[in-house]
């Protein structure tokens, strides 16, 4: 009787546990790592997935992209108890409590309008203005995803045989990042759109016998304003002569510049233009570059074996006098993919592709740096994805 007694109190205590919510205790703890773990290998996986793409790319491959458009994940617990009772011997009885959990993902694959606006349509001036407020200096975000700034290219806008380029310059694109950036970091160069009354939405300008439409369409083709101090045309500034040489290689004359800028009033403006109209004050046409762009780009800082060079599996960029063209400079500090017949242990981020280990070091601060940009870009280009087809997998 003493033994049903015990067994009673345990049962009733059992009850009582998941009653009061020893349940929701345990679930709430196991939501919290699942939610870390399920967070880390979808960071992960995006990062492979363009990694992937890049590699695919410079193997002159056509990449394919999934999205992730949702993840449901069901925990389910379990309390019990047992016990052994015996006439003569010990007896003991034994709760015990398990949980399972089974996360379930649904995948889009990237198709018809989606595919547009997320891989093939150009970056908005919106978007780069955004990027550049939330902390990202201008040669971070520009050497990756502008293809022109007024009269200087950075480097190739497609496959090499569809252009008939076959080597990149981009030492005076380089220079220009490369001046914007200090300036941007010392204070002296603040990146705004322009104040609402000061961008027309339709202006005609009669000069001479011509009339000239200035209009834009849509608030994507607002331009983007480069606000620089008034101090670094006088002289007497320590970034004078990089300011000029930045003017000389864009071809801008000081004596243009003025204060255009409602926002910035103590500071002069240059603009970048990508509309199709002509702008109504001093400015410089940008080419941004849709991911798909950016990919062909990047992807020739991907290190492949010498052989599938020999072979023709790759495009090999020359020098005009016929020499292989060493791209280390080209990409320094901007992407370096290397490759290894053995999977290394070092990387940050690693696939396998046609028998070799393409992969970034962990100690490769510029390349991590560049994959951060590209899936932030990548997200901010998404489309809507309730009107595409699910493919769900489940993962447990």
């Amino acid at each position: 009787m003493k033994f049903l007694a015990y067994l009673t109190f345990l049962l009733l205590l059992v009850f009582c546990m998941v009653g009061a919510g020893c349940g929701s205790i345990v679930a709430s703890s196991d939501i919290r790592q699942s939610r870390i773990r399920l967070n880390d290998a979808i960071q992960y996986t995006t990062e492979k997935q363009i990694l992937l793409a890049l590699v695919q790319t410079r193997f002159v491959h056509g990449p394919s992209y999934l999205n992730i458009s949702g993840i449901n994940s069901q925990l389910k617990w379990d309390a019990g108890i047992s016990g052994s009772w015996m006439s003569e011997g010990a007896s003991g009885v034994t709760p015990s409590v398990s949980y399972s959990e089974q996360p379930t993902i649904t995948y889009v694959p990237l198709t018809g309008n989606q595919y547009v606006t997320q891989i093939m349509a150009p970056i908005r001036l919106k978007t780069l203005l955004l990027f550049l407020s939330a902390g990202w200096t201008v040669g971070d975000v520009f050497n990756v995803v502008v293809q022109r700034i007024g009269p200087e290219s950075n480097g190739l806008l497609s496959n090499p045989q569809a252009t008939g380029q076959h080597s990149l310059n981009v030492t005076k694109f380089r220079r220009i990042m490369s001046i914007l950036t200090a300036l941007q970091l010392e204070d002296k160069l603040a990146l705004s759109t322009l104040a609402g009354n000061q961008w027309p939405t339709t202006k005609w300008s009669l000069e001479g016998n011509k009339v000239t439409e200035y209009q834009f369409q849509s608030s994507s083709q607002m331009p983007l304003a480069l606000n620089l101090s008034k101090s670094l045309m006088e002289p007497s500034d320590s970034d004078h002569e990089a300011f000029m040489e930045l003017l000389s290689i864009l071809q801008v004359k000081p004596d243009s510049l003025e204060s255009s800028n409602d926002m910035y009033p103590d500071r002069v403006t240059l603009l970048l233009s990508s509309s199709a109209f002509p702008v109504p004050i001093p400015s410089l046409k940008i080419q941004t570059r849709s991911f798909h762009q950016m990919l062909w780009y990047l992807s020739f800082a991907v290190d492949v074996p010498p052989m599938y060079e020999d072979k023709g599996w790759v495009y090999v960029l020359q020098n005009n006098d016929g020499s292989t063209q060493d791209l280390d400079e080209v990409y320094s500090g901007i992407l370096d993919v290397k490759y290894s017949r053995d999977r290394p242990q070092d990387s940050a981020i690693e696939i396998e592709y046609e028998g070799y280990w393409y992969y970034i070091s962990k100690d490769d601060l510029a390349s991590k740096t560049t994959f951060v940009l590209l899936g932030q870009m990548v997200q901010m280009q998404a489309a809507p994805t309730n009107s595409m087809p699910d493919l769900t997998i489940s993962a447990g």
